[in-house]
């Protein structure tokens, strides 16, 4: 998938459709026109294309831990070059109730 296609894909806006920030990435809130439905997106810029602490690193980890219903699995992981830097954006599904901080 090429980044134009990523962004006809998944509407989202930057300002608007921020739901999270940590110290790797910003999770955005953005609609698949594909599935029809919402989804969240994590965005982290990659620094070092061999770092472990990459976002691709994590969705490879969370790949391999069995199903459970408290843990957040990928569905996909792109990753672009921009013409702001290179960036990893996770697809993951959305969940209407929040974040678990937002519920604790």
């Amino acid at each position: 998938m090429t980044y134009q296609e990523f962004q006809e894909r998944y509407e989202y806006h930057p300002v608007d459709d921020r739901i999270g920030k940590g110290g790797y990435g910003i999770v955005y809130k953005a609609y698949d026109n594909y599935h029809d439905r919402y989804v969240a997106i994590k965005m982290a810029e990659v620094i070092d294309e061999d770092d472990t602490t990459r976002l691709a690193h994590e969705v490879e980890l969370v790949a391999q831990l069995p199903a459970h219903p408290n843990i957040a699995h990928y569905e996909e992981c792109y990753t672009f070059t921009t013409s702001t830097g290179m960036y990893d954006f996770g697809v993951l599904q959305f969940y209407n109730d929040g974040s678990l901080d937002d519920l604790i």
